[in-house]
């Protein structure tokens, strides 16, 4: 189970900052390579992200507890 926990935080972890180096290279560096790597940037902090999002689901699951009981914020 912690191991699911710790791939998740590390996996959320690297697409905030995958895809903040993308917005950075859109915003900082006009050059004529910027968009061939903005957009791998992208779709590698997506991929990052849906990991991270499976790893936390497959968590809650084998855990067996209902996680959205009450509303919470």
């Amino acid at each position: 189970m912690i191991l699911l926990l710790l791939t998740h935080a590390i996996s959320m972890i690297l697409a905030l900052c995958i895809m903040r180096a993308g917005g950075i290279i859109t915003h900082f560096m006009k050059k004529v390579w910027w968009l061939r790597v903005h957009r791998s940037l992208g779709i590698s902090g997506a991929i990052f992200f849906n990991f991270a999002i499976l790893a936390i689901v497959v968590q809650i699951t084998l855990a067996e507890r209902e996680h959205f009981r009450i509303i919470h914020s």
